[in-house]
């Protein structure tokens, strides 16, 4: 989606080892979006962005559903999406309120986008949990590489 990945952490010891708040050590994925940096500087939100930003949120949700058939996890990630949806994109909107409703729509939407997109890149995304369970995603660039299907020495 065009997001560059900043630092993954599949669990809450490694994410408590590479942050200084122990109320930031969550296990997840930091990833920059330019277009959402520039977005909240300016005020101006676009639908696209909103959109985008939502499916990169609910991707984590969507992958358990798709492998297990339901996600148990993934309650961070449901915050930060209301959060990201009640401070960021409410206040810019003419009516400056999302209702329940609207919000549990765009879940949804976001969710099954993500599954689309996880379906889509199977092959991909099977690579990289292979990677992950591996070596616990040590390197971001050899978890690209190993999406891109590309074999890396071990040596």
């Amino acid at each position: 989606m065009g997001n560059p990945i900043q630092s993954v952490a599949l669990s809450g010891i490694e994410a408590l080892q590479r942050t200084t708040s122990v109320l930031r050590a969550m296990p997840g994925t930091a990833f920059f979006d330019a277009g959402l940096n520039q977005a909240t500087k300016t005020g101006v939100i676009g639908k696209g962005t909103v959109q985008r930003y939502n499916i990169i949120v609910m991707g984590g949700i969507a992958a358990e559903a798709m492998v297990f058939g339901d996600a148990e996890g993934g309650r961070e990630d449901e915050r930060t999406l209301v959060e990201f949806l009640l401070l960021q994109v409410a206040p810019h909107r003419r009516r400056r309120f999302l209702t329940r409703e609207e919000i549990a729509g765009e879940a949804r939407w976001s969710a099954a986008n993500a599954i689309a997109l996880l379906r889509k890149h199977r092959r991909m995304y099977d690579r990289l949990v292979a990677k992950l369970k591996k070596d616990r995603g040590r390197s971001l660039g050899d978890c690209i590489l190993a999406m891109e299907g590309v074999k890396i020495d071990d040596a």
